[in-house]
């Protein structure tokens, strides 16, 4: 008999996409083998429901939290070529491995294939407001303004199965199981979640603020941080999430070149957003299990 999560799954076809870098900044409360053991979670989560995943890490760290991650229990289907040249997103080294009923895509990604690292020379400007310095580094933002990046790359890694649904791609922070008090109640709001993705013409967004209220005058977004994006969870599919990737792409270069500096991706989107608000859409929540809505 299948489990209650297996029962009455949405027709929807959702892929999870997500993310964990190291050397990014130095966190005294949350070491490595936390945000794993955090992430397991994440990917236990997707075995329940049948979701694939899409998970982007470095190569060393895959290799040596491998067992951490569940490993052990799943059954490689794929893995490509780690020899072919990494010039195009199609060509990362890739394995998919098979957890429960779903698919999970293991995508190598190096350091040095972020396109904002090369600009850290010219953020001579990077002075940011936050009470966790240490946390709130230049690289950080870095991985954070990434996300959109991501969920693109996993536009063109990821294969449907088989008469599947076209897919509709939702971006979950690896590390997002922290805000849940417990993993029944992860397991519960992360099925809910899932039953709630819609094809939209839009990326659909968490959202702490309200989006069409103005922000305090003076609001200095270049340097504090604004929650109109919660920033852990969106969700579109590949023609929306390619647009916004290049949006937010060019507001992030045009943001280090002009300003010298980077900020929270939330403060990145929010500003395009003002831009070209028709291809955003959102859904109230915030820093807790209410993030998947």
């Amino acid at each position: 008999m299948k489990n209650i999560f297996q029962q009455n799954i949405h027709k929807m076809n959702t892929v999870i996409v997500s993310a964990f870098m190291t050397d990014v900044n130095q966190r005294n409360d949350r070491k490595i083998p936390k945000y794993i053991e955090y992430g397991r979670e994440l990917i236990d989560v997707c075995a329940i429901t049948s979701t694939d995943i899409v998970l982007f890490l470095e190569q060393q760290v895959f290799i040596e939290y491998y067992i951490s991650l569940g490993g052990e229990q799943w059954k490689l289907l794929y893995e490509s070529d780690t020899n072919t040249p990494t010039n195009t997103p199609t060509n990362y080294p890739y394995k998919i491995y098979k957890i429960g009923q779903a698919r999970c895509f293991i995508v190598y990604y190096e350091w040095n294939n972020m396109y904002l690292l090369s600009k850290e020379p010219i953020a001579t400007e990077f002075n940011i407001k936050t009470p966790n310095p240490h946390k709130d580094t230049f690289r950080y933002m870095v991985v954070q303004c990434n996300k959109t990046e991501w969920m693109q790359l996993a536009t063109t890694i990821y294969v449907p199965a088989s008469n599947a649904h076209p897919p509709q791609y939702a971006w979950v922070d690896f590390g997002i199981y922290h805000m849940f008090p417990s993993q029944r109640i992860f397991q519960t709001r992360f099925f809910r979640f899932l039953q709630k993705v819609r094809k939209t013409s839009t990326v659909c967004f968490a959202s702490c603020w309200n989006p069409y209220q103005a922000l305090p005058p003076n609001f200095d977004l270049y340097k504090t941080i604004a929650w109109v994006f919660a920033g852990s969870v969106f969700y579109g599919d590949k023609q929306n999430l390619t647009l916004l990737a290049k949006k937010v792409r060019e507001k992030c270069i045009e943001i280090i070149n002009t300003r010298k500096t980077l900020m929270w991706e939330v403060n990145v989107w929010y500003m395009v957003f003002q831009e070209m608000p028709h291809i955003f859409s959102f859904y109230y929540c915030d820093h807790n299990q209410t993030i998947l809505g």
